[in-house]
């Protein structure tokens, strides 16, 4: 019975995560109210209440949510044979996520609307896009590519898709997201290393 309990009040927290994520993407920290998290969530006030007690563990649960989706996404590529397809893999969701970012926004919307009002939630969203980044330079040097050349790439390949993100959530069009992809997929592929 306590297994079922427990089971119970997790599945409740991630249900109010999730809530939280979506409220804090669409209308910012201060649309994700506990009323509106409790409707979207489809539970009484008082749970909310009791596992979200303030702004801040608001913006803290929403920021671990979409953070631990991007872990779950890339633990999902790196199932992909070769670093090209693991890339792809990763562009490739993009696109096929490409209406919904354009609508809510996407991980660094997230830390970048958290920045000024509640910084530790920024940065969980800031370490997720981080770890992005890093986990883009291994795939560039599994490819061959230097340490640095590695980065530098990976720098360009996140920016490139993550900025076309934010553009098609400030145009609310998916389609600087799709064709951003179409192209980095192409670069990718084309990747040679010098070394």
């Amino acid at each position: 019975m306590e297994m079922l309990v427990a089971q119970s009040t997790a599945h409740k927290r991630e249900r109010l995560a999730a809530a939280a994520a979506q409220l804090v993407l669409e209308r910012g920290l201060d649309g994700a109210t506990i009323a509106a998290i409790a409707d979207l969530a489809g539970v009484p006030q008082g749970s909310v209440y009791y596992a979200l007690r303030t702004k801040a563990e608001i913006a803290q649960a929403a920021a671990a949510h979409v953070a631990a989706q991007r872990r779950d996404s890339i633990e999902t590529w790196d199932a992909a044979e070769s670093a090209v397809e693991r890339l792809v893999a990763y562009l490739e969701a993009a696109s096929d996520t490409a209406r919904e970012t354009a609508r809510t926004g996407s991980l660094p919307t997230l830390a970048g609307r958290l920045r000024g009002v509640a910084s530790e939630a920024a940065e969980t969203a800031a370490t997720a896009v981080r770890e992005t980044i890093a986990w883009v330079a291994r795939q560039f040097e599994e490819m061959g590519f230097s340490a640095d050349a590695a980065q530098a790439r990976a720098l360009h390949l996140v920016s490139g898709i993550e900025g076309a993100g934010e553009l098609a959530h400030a145009l609310g069009d998916p389609l600087p997201i799709t064709r951003e992809a179409a192209h980095l997929s192409r670069w990718v592929a084309n990747a040679r290393s010098s070394s």
